[in-house]
C-alpha cells in the first residue's frame, strides 16, 4: 500500500500543481486532497480570521489523517497561522506550505 500525505487547498485550481510538484519529489506518494475554498472567501470579506475557520482547516486535515494520510501540509500561505490552531485536532505532523518552501 503507498504511503499517503495529505494537501488542504483553498483554491482547487491548485491540485493539478501539486500533484505535479509532489510527483517529481516523491512518485510513490499518494496524495489526499481536500478543499474548501470558502474559508479563504470569508477572510478576503472580513479582513479576519472567524472563530470557527481554525477548527474548519483542522477538520479537513483530520480527514485526510482517517484517510491514511502520514502528514498534511495547508497549501494556502494567507491561512498560515491557522495551522498553529489546528495541529491540536491530529495526531501527524501538520505543517505550512511557507514552511516547507522554506525548508
Amino acid at each position: 500500500m503507498p504511503m499517503k500525505a495529505g494537501m488542504v487547498h483553498t483554491v482547487s485550481g491548485l491540485v493539478p500543481l501539486f500533484n505535479e510538484l509532489a510527483f517529481e519529489i516523491m512518485p510513490d506518494v499518494e496524495l489526499l486532497h481536500l478543499v474548501d475554498e470558502a474559508i479563504l472567501k470569508d477572510i478576503l470579506a472580513t479582513g479576519e480570521y472567524g472563530p470557527s475557520m481554525g477548527r474548519r482547516v483542522g477538520l479537513l486535515a483530520s480527514f485526510a489523517e482517517e484517510s491514511g494520510a502520514r502528514a498534511v501540509m495547508l497549501t494556502c500561505s494567507t491561512l498560515g497561522p491557522l495551522v498553529d490552531e489546528a495541529k491540536g485536532m491530529i495526531r501527524v505532523p501538520f505543517v505550512k506550505v511557507d514552511e516547507a518552501m522554506a525548508d
